[in-house]
């Protein structure tokens, strides 16, 4: 098989499915969530809703959805990640705010699995069929089943 008719396949189908990603993402967070608008403002949206429709016009909110989904796109494809309301900053702020501190969590994950993981997975073979092996996997499936904790 050639390497890059594989390689550029691949790539299609992860564009494929980022897309899709993108597209239910999108959709969901406009259906599920109330007005954006209020959301970013406040209180003020009410008190000025002058304010408000400014808002709404600069965020394209007024406009049907798969406009807002092309302007989203297009705003992705430039670099514009949108804005994150919680925060209240753009979103690449936000990445770049946070990302030294996940690059170090990572760094230090993946060495404490390569000094853990290593050493079991030799045990593991080396007692391959045994109490030993039986145990290891025990604790290693479990540990996969496992629910994360996810607050924000």
């Amino acid at each position: 098989m050639r390497l890059l008719p594989f390689i550029l396949r691949r790539l299609g189908f992860a564009l494929f499915v980022l897309l899709g990603v993108m597209v239910t993402t999108f959709t969901l967070s406009r259906l599920i969530s109330s007005n954006p608008v209020v959301a970013m403002l406040g209180r003020a949206a009410s008190m000025h809703p002058e304010l408000a429709a400014e808002y709404a016009s600069k965020f394209h909110l007024n406009d049907p959805m798969y406009v807002q989904f092309w302007y989203y796109l297009v705003g992705v494809l430039h670099g514009d990640l949108g804005y994150a309301v919680i925060r209240g900053k753009p979103v690449a702020d936000a990445i770049a705010e946070t990302l030294p501190f996940t690059l170090q969590i990572l760094f230090f994950a993946v060495l404490i699995m390569l000094a853990i993981g290593i050493p079991l997975g030799v045990v593991a073979a080396r007692y391959h069929h045994k109490a030993a092996d039986y145990g290891i996997r025990a604790v290693s499936y479990t540990h996969l089943t496992l629910p994360t904790n996810r607050e924000v």
